[in-house]
């Protein structure tokens, strides 16, 4: 018990030393590729060759097709509709946002998903759904 309280005790310290009234949210760190394909386009229809690069999405209210095996997506932006041929790893720290993905080059035959936003649907594409609305 002894041990619980003074571990309590450091971690309210630091917190009070940030910023007293509101706790610091941590900081969510990702690595994407130098060559990485960055789409920071808003309100856009458009067909995207990822040709095995990592691909960062920062822009809104896209509908975005990805064809070609994508290593890494990096989903920023928020009210996307996404549609992804192959893809390796699936970031979303963006919201509202729709990534259907078709498969996967790793073992697993899925990505590996992480989702740090809110109000994301991640998932295999299912059947002949082409967006959010038919999924």
């Amino acid at each position: 018990m002894k041990y619980i309280f003074i571990f309590f005790v450091s971690v309210t310290v630091c917190m009070a030393q940030n910023n007293p009234t509101k706790p610091k949210s941590k900081p969510v760190s990702i690595s994407i590729a130098a060559d990485a394909i960055n789409y920071a386009g808003s309100d856009k229809e458009d067909t995207l060759d990822a040709d095995g690069k990592d691909v960062l999405i920062a822009g809104n209210n896209n509908k975005l097709v990805l064809t070609g095996n994508a290593n890494k997506l990096l989903v920023t932006g928020k009210d996307n509709d996404l549609e992804v041929a192959s893809v390796k790893e699936i970031t979303v720290s963006g919201n509202g946002n729709f990534v259907a993905w078709e498969r996967s080059g790793n073992a697993s035959g899925k990505p590996l998903v992480k989702d740090s936003g809110g109000y994301n649907n991640i998932g295999k594409k299912s059947g002949n759904a082409l967006n959010k609305s038919e999924n």
